[in-house]
Order: structure tokens, then C-alpha cells, then sequence
């Protein structure tokens, strides 16, 4: 895994003692603290992160509303929230803004580590997805073949709509 970038957002500095000393644990990965909420927005406009792990109940912007900007500037970044009063409606609130789990505090080092090995290696498999489907694509583009008449051009048509499927044809 690459250089992974971690922004942990809490209003509880001695919190972001224990995320920064149980994450600094993982190797490959830069972890950021803030504990201004709003400060926080301000990075992830500013910068890249590979994953937001941030408090709900905070002054300022509480954690919802942050997975809501941060939604805005990477749509597939993973928001993994924690919280100390948990509650029904605030989790399925987050989960349909995109988080992508909800742990509570307390919580034990090994849940939060393996929460966040499983994310970022989540990330890494999207991203390298991704890149082999653009040179796939690059590869297989009818870019060498000739053929301008109306029916080379239907069979183009069927190759773009068919292509996408797993589907042996």
C-alpha cells in the first residue's frame, strides 16, 4: 500500500492523542489531526486524504455535516464515524451520506486498526479497478478498425452496449 493519508477530526485532543498513537502503529501512513471542525473542512477542500475519520458530535461542524463537504470534494473518499452516543437515527443519517462504517467509544485499539486496514485497502483496490478498466479500454477501442458504412457502425453500437456485461457472447 502506498503513502496513505489519514485526517482524524475530534473536538477531544486527548482522542487524537489515542487515534494518532494507535494509527501511527500501521505503516505507510500519514495521519492528520484536527480538532477545530472547521479547520477541517479547510483541509479537505485544500488537500487529499485517503480517509476521514471523524467524531460526530462536535462545535462547530458536527461530524454528519463534514462527511457532507467532504463528500463534495472526493465523492468516493471513506468516512469512518465514531462517536460517544450513538444513536439509530444519526447512524443511518451517516450512512446514507456515504459513510462507510460507525464505531462507538469506547472503542478497542485492534477494531479501529483492522476498520481502518480494511478502508484504505478498500481505497487501493478501487483505485487500481479503476486504472485497469481505462487501459482496458484504451485497448480495445475501435480506434484501428476501419469501417464507416452503416452497418460497421450498427456493429460498433452493439459492441459499446454489450461490452459492459460479464456475459459470454
Amino acid at each position: 500500500m502506498k503513502n496513505a493519508r489519514i485526517l482524524v477530526v475530534d473536538d477531544e485532543i486527548g482522542m487524537l492523542e489515542v487515534y494518532a498513537d494507535t494509527l501511527n502503529i500501521l505503516s505507510n501512513v500519514h495521519v492528520t489531526t484536527e480538532n477545530n471542525s472547521l479547520k477541517a473542512a479547510e483541509r479537505l477542500a485544500e488537500d487529499t486524504f485517503d480517509l476521514l475519520l471523524t467524531d460526530i458530535r462536535m462545535p462547530g461542524l458536527n461530524g454528519v455535516e463534514l462527511l457532507r463537504l467532504a463528500r463534495e470534494h472526493d465523492p468516493e473518499l471513506p468516512v469512518l464515524m465514531v462517536t460517544g452516543f450513538p444513536s439509530v437515527e444519526t447512524a443511518v443519517e451517516a450512512m446514507k451520506l456515504g459513510a462507510v462504517d460507525y464505531i462507538t467509544k469506547p472503542f478497542m485499539p485492534d477494531d479501529l486498526l483492522n476498520n481502518v486496514r480494511r478502508l484504505l485497502e478498500e481505497r487501493v483496490l478501487r483505485e487500481e479497478n479503476r486504472m485497469l478498466r481505462r487501459q482496458v479500454e484504451r485497448s480495445f477501442g475501435f480506434e484501428e478498425i476501419i469501417g464507416t458504412s452503416s452497418a460497421m457502425q450498427n456493429v460498433f453500437d452493439t459492441i459499446r452496449q454489450v461490452a459492459p456485461s460479464d456475459a459470454d457472447i
